[in-house]
């Protein structure tokens, strides 16, 4: 039996090998490529999915919250940012409705304490008497109806004992202006407190007005003051010597808070110059329309959500919420890492439009992206390691048959050589046997020569 070179042998079990081989790569390969494709989709269909969920819900929640704004029954507390009336196509905040000058105002009418807060400045400025001015405002605080007119009339009285240098005085009547709640203020707002803490910061008198501000800033009275009010206290923290051990580390603290309002009043500011002409016709439209509820985006990343609510009978109620405050309740797995996007954020390739009730508000899903492709790739190993496994296999089922197929062509190889070997040796003494036989029976018969009874080859 005549096999074929060993080249050829091995260049025919290499492809005998190779075919299946490349037949089940090919197989893996394109069940990768589908299985991502499918990744792919379904990734894109749960965004899709999720991003549906988060607009209903965060409409949803807006919506009830603007309805108790309207109704009156939500609290000062986020998301909520400002619940402005719009009048006359402007907005109105809320330390314009209702000035503290109003209660002063009914009583300087009273003609007792209007009488003897004039004799005091008749008596100061015209006839040039301090002492008669401040007995005619010491009495005015007594005979005073509120703390507007008491602490006004207490702030003349100290400023006066200063002006003659009368400073203890001067001091105790400024501590007691001092300890008027923030309510008690002028036509600004501006609390007559921190007038007096100014004049208190001119002695040399810092630990107690640091004590007011920051007990203001944790009592929640930043909330109610404007913007008068509040530059006024910055203003304030601002003069409190960094020196004093007991005053800076708190004017410090309360300081960060004071200018994250004061952004938060100048950016409503922008938004009442900005609403006649981008937002007015949009949330509140004219002709007696129906408006459609939708909740604009206003400002960069973090975003504002201004949406308008309106009551039978009353002005339009502009309901302004922080959205990040608003969003971060709603994320889900699939949103954990989701944030909205402003007007100024998109269109971008990782943000898609939140819906038709947000037409300026975008979302960005940048975990559940990255949570799609972990997907994909656990699926993209496991194919990986099966064709691993079946190239391996097949490696060594194929080194097996092949050390077997060699076996077998050595074994015949060697039989091929012992039947030759066997033959040749043989063939020599069967000749010479036949030779000698032949000889022999030559001898015995000397006669003519009878023909060989052994065959000739």
């Amino acid at each position: 039996m005549r096999f074929p070179p060993p080249a050829r042998r091995a260049a025919l079990f290499l492809l005998a090998l190779a075919l299946p081989s490349a037949g089940v790569v090919g197989l893996d390969l394109r069940s990768i490529s589908q299985e991502r494709e499918l990744a792919g989709r379904r990734a894109a269909e749960d965004t899709r999915r999720e991003i549906r969920r988060l607009h209903d819900d965060l409409f949803a929640a807006l919506e009830r919250l603007k309805l108790d704004v309207v109704s009156g029954r939500a609290a000062a507390s986020p998301p909520l940012v400002f619940a402005l009336t719009v009048r006359s196509g402007r907005l109105v905040f809320p330390w314009e409705v209702f000035p503290p000058a109003a209660a002063s105002q009914r009583s300087f009418a009273q003609a007792e304490f209007a009488r003897v807060v004039t004799s005091a400045e008749r008596a100061e400025y015209v006839e040039h008497r301090p002492d008669l001015a401040a007995a005619a405002y010491q009495r005015a605080s007594v005979i005073a109806v509120d703390d507007e007119d008491a602490g006004y009339a207490r702030l003349q009285l100290a400023r006066l004992r200063a002006a003659q240098h009368r400073v203890p005085s001067a001091v105790a009547e400024y501590m007691k202006v001092l300890a008027l709640p923030s309510s008690v203020a002028d036509d600004e707002r501006v609390p007559l407190a921190y007038y007096a803490g100014e004049r208190l910061l001119d002695l040399h008198a810092e630990a107690p007005i640091a004590r007011r501000l920051a007990a203001d800033v944790d009592g929640g009275a930043l909330t109610a003051l404007g913007p008068a009010g509040l530059y006024k206290l910055r203003a304030l923290l601002r003069r409190i010597a960094p020196g004093d051990a007991t005053a800076a580390p708190t004017s410090a603290r309360v300081m960060a808070r004071v200018e994250t309002r004061i952004a938060v009043i100048e950016r409503a500011l922008a938004l009442a110059r900005d609403f006649p002409a981008a937002l007015d016709a949009r949330l509140i439209p004219r002709g007696g329309e129906r408006p459609e509820p939708l909740w604009l985006a206003y400002g960069t990343d973090p975003s504002w959500l201004v949406g308008a609510g309106l009551a039978p009978g009353r002005d339009p109620v502009v309901v302004v919420v922080d959205g990040e405050s608003a969003f971060a309740p709603l994320r889900g797995e699939r949103s954990a890492g989701a944030v909205l996007v402003g007007r100024a954020g998109f269109p971008s390739a990782d943000a898609q439009l939140l819906g038709p009730r947000f037409p300026d508000t975008a979302v960005r899903l940048a975990a559940p992206a990255d949570a799609a492709g972990q997907e994909w790739r656990t699926a993209q190993r496991f194919f990986l390691a099966a064709l691993g496994l079946v190239l391996s296999v097949t490696c060594v089922g194929g080194y097996l048959l092949w050390r077997d197929v060699r076996r077998e062509v050595r074994l015949a190889d060697t039989r091929s050589q012992f039947v030759a070997s066997v033959s040749h040796e043989l063939k020599t003494p069967l000749t010479a046997i036949r030779m000698f036989a032949e000889t022999l029976l030559m001898r015995e018969e000397p006669g003519p020569r009878a023909p060989s009874p052994l065959p000739r080859r």
